[in-house]
């Protein structure tokens, strides 16, 4: 899988609903209105390019996290 949307699956306690390890593959991710308030307990996605709502201040912060993790 190369790109998933999970938009409006709410976070529960800093964990995306849907989005789990098996996504290593993911180049595109959309999280409109998921409520995410911490980057701690997403999953590492080496191949994470884009992230969406675009023009969202954080975006950039998310795609360096989430390389990281």
């Amino acid at each position: 899988v190369a790109e998933l949307v999970v938009d409006n699956c709410r976070s529960t306690d800093g964990e995306v609903e849907g989005l789990t390890d098996e996504y290593t593959e993911l180049e595109i991710l959309s999280m409109v209105n998921i409520g995410l308030s911490s980057l701690s307990k997403l999953p590492s996605l080496p191949k994470l390019r884009k992230v969406s709502p675009p023009g969202c201040p954080r975006t950039t912060e998310v795609l360096m996290a989430v390389k990281c993790l």
